[in-house]
């Protein structure tokens, strides 16, 4: 059965906030960063993978790869990658070079979500602190009120992203692949022992 990837994203959702702001967001400074040649188009909309991005952080999903992964396998998430699997170095470099610029995007996002009760106390929980589901009630205050909440998630948004660069590093020095393969060297190695060790005994 096919599935209407666009039908995924219910009107008044999180993530349809999240899809909402970022289409009507300016993309040409991310555009310039990163286009296949001079001329070419971005080899993944800026749009589409800082949509699945926001979603993934709201459920604690933050290294490159667990993302690539929900991509591929998570609905909601492959709904806002518009059915695109992106590669998870490209989200990690991506991630590295735009990080300030991110971080501005997602404090608008979030600011925007709070205010509109979008955001639970089960998202955005990192290290153990999650962002406050009762966000919006300090969205009534004063201006300079507004500013500090502002700038609490632009701080808040800037730690998710830096542990998201320290994971992928930490995943770049100890791939799962490299890993998996070692334990399948020494498994065989240990098997060949073991037959050896059988002919042996049957001599």
């Amino acid at each position: 059965m096919v599935v209407n990837l666009k039908e995924q994203i219910q009107q008044g959702t999180f993530e349809w906030t999240v899809s909402h702001i970022i289409d009507r967001t300016d993309m040409s400074l991310f555009e310039e960063k990163y286009n296949n040649g001079k001329k070419g188009a971005a080899a993944y909309p800026p749009a589409m993978l800082l949509k699945a991005i926001l979603f993934c952080y709201s459920r604690g999903i933050i290294s490159s790869r667990k993302i690539e992964k929900a991509c591929r396998e998570n609905i909601i998430a492959k709904a806002l990658a518009e059915g695109i699997e992106p590669d998870h170095s490209w989200i990690a470099a991506f991630i590295s070079t735009n990080s300030e610029e991110i971080r501005d995007l997602f404090a608008q996002v979030l600011f925007k979500c709070s205010e509109l009760k979008l955001i639970t106390g089960e998202m955005f929980a990192i290290d153990g602190c999650k962002l406050p589901s009762n966000a919006s009630k300090e969205c009534s205050g004063k201006i300079e009120e507004l500013k500090k909440k502002r700038s609490k998630l632009e701080k808040y948004i800037e730690r998710v992203i830096k542990q998201h660069s320290e994971l992928d590093k930490n995943e770049k020095a100890h791939p799962q692949g490299a890993v998996a393969k070692k334990i399948k060297r020494h498994a065989k190695t240990m098997g060949t022992r073991e037959d050896r060790k059988k002919r042996q005994l049957k001599r």
